[in-house]
C-alpha cells in the first residue's frame, strides 16, 4: 500500500492550450483536496475535474464551487484531472 508523499510530473505545453494531467489518489483512504496541509499545488488551478460516468464533475477548493456533484473528497484509487 502507497504511503508518504507521492510526486506526480505535471506538464503544460506554453500556446498550444494544454495543462490538464491525470493525477490521482494512490492511497487506500480517501484524501480532501481543501486539506490546509499535505499538498503542494504550485501552479496548479484550485479545481479537480472528475468523471462521474456521464459528464465531468468539478470541485475548486478556493470557492467551494460545485458542478455536477463534484466534491472535495478523492476516493481511494480514484483519478482527477488538474490543470496546470
Amino acid at each position: 500500500m502507497n504511503n508518504g508523499s507521492i510526486t506526480y510530473p505535471l506538464t503544460n505545453t506554453a500556446g498550444q492550450g494544454e495543462g490538464f494531467n491525470m493525477a490521482g489518489n494512490p492511497y487506500p483512504c480517501t484524501i480532501d483536496w481543501k486539506a490546509a496541509s499535505g499538498w503542494n499545488c504550485s501552479n496548479v488551478t484550485p479545481t479537480i475535474y472528475t468523471w462521474n460516468g456521464t459528464t465531468y464533475a468539478t470541485y475548486n477548493k478556493l470557492t467551494d464551487a460545485q458542478i455536477n456533484g463534484g466534491t472535495r473528497y478523492i476516493a481511494p484509487m480514484q483519478g482527477v484531472f488538474v490543470l496546470v
